[in-house]
């Protein structure tokens, strides 16, 4: 069972990504915000082709899929399933490298399901 916590992950964003720590700052009591705060940051990180904060927001997200206890895990597995690679203006793909293999497992599994239910 793991013990790193939401709150422990959103003030793990906080210190390690300045640009983001205003808004999860504003929604710390709200952690579903805050998570999907994060979400949108990773995102535009990509969009504008940060790799260094893609990597260290993938990294953090790998230990909370490690470490993580199960409220936090599933958190963490939602993001990772709507990280965007692909919006057929700018080339994304880049991004996909550098997801440790737990992240990408569960990006992967998430596109499995998509495909496998067909178009929308």
């Amino acid at each position: 069972m793991g013990g790193f916590h939401r709150s422990e992950f959103l003030s793990e964003i906080e210190g390690h990504f300045p640009a983001v720590r205003t808004r999860v700052d504003k929604h710390h009591s709200t952690p579903k915000v805050g998570m999907l705060q994060f979400e949108n940051f990773v995102n535009i990180s990509i969009a504008f082709g940060d790799e260094d904060t893609v990597r260290k927001a993938f990294q953090l997200m790998d230990r909370a899929l490690g470490e993580g206890d199960a409220e936090l895990k599933s958190a963490v597995t939602s993001l990772s399933e709507r990280v965007n690679f692909e919006d057929g203006v700018i080339t994304r793909s880049w991004a996909a490298k550098l997801m440790p293999p737990r992240v990408l497992e569960c990006y992967a599994a998430a596109k499995g399901r998509l495909s496998s239910q067909g178009p929308a």
